[in-house]
């Protein structure tokens, strides 16, 4: 399997298929992958990208998780903590029903966006490591690991 960001490529040899996100190429032809990876990525670049929409869906979801963790925790955890990127995305795929590189895809875009505050409440993405993280790929090829969400109240931070 290979990913170019934001897109999923399965290659399947023995039967000659190529999969890209959802849709099979039934043959292993350069050009015809190419043609369906520039369709992928025309169509998602076409959607339009709502950022208000996404950070609400992005604050609910972290309230929960961390409403969640304070009845595990008890009292002592901080409304203030971060939640694990991942877990985010399974409460947002749930609702949204979509993949883990379209998620990364939208926080892309929320990161390239100039007003990354929703309601008085800013939106901070911490480092993680590769496995249970969500990667980013920035323009020139460089990858950004992601693994936590934080969401904070006020204040002018940035990641």
């Amino acid at each position: 399997m290979f990913r170019v960001f934001p897109i999923e490529i399965k290659v399947d040899f023995a039967n000659d298929l190529v999969t890209v996100n959802k849709r099979t190429v039934r043959k292993l032809h350069p050009v015809a992958v190419a043609s369906e990876v520039e369709k992928e990525l025309n169509r998602l670049y076409r959607e339009r990208f709502n950022p208000n929409q996404f950070m609400k869906a992005l604050l609910r979801a972290y309230q929960a998780l961390i409403a969640e963790s304070m009845i595990k925790a008890g009292p002592q955890r901080k409304s203030g903590s971060t939640v694990p990127l991942v877990q985010v995305f399974e409460l947002l795929s749930l609702r949204l029903g979509y993949s883990l590189n379209q998620f990364a895809f939208d926080i892309y875009r929320l990161r390239s966006h100039p007003d990354r505050s929703y309601g008085g409440y800013q939106f901070i993405f911490g480092s993680g490591r590769d496995r249970g993280s969500v990667v980013i790929t920035l323009p020139g090829g460089q990858k950004e690991v992601l693994g936590s969400l934080e969401v904070i109240k006020g204040g002018d931070q940035d990641e």
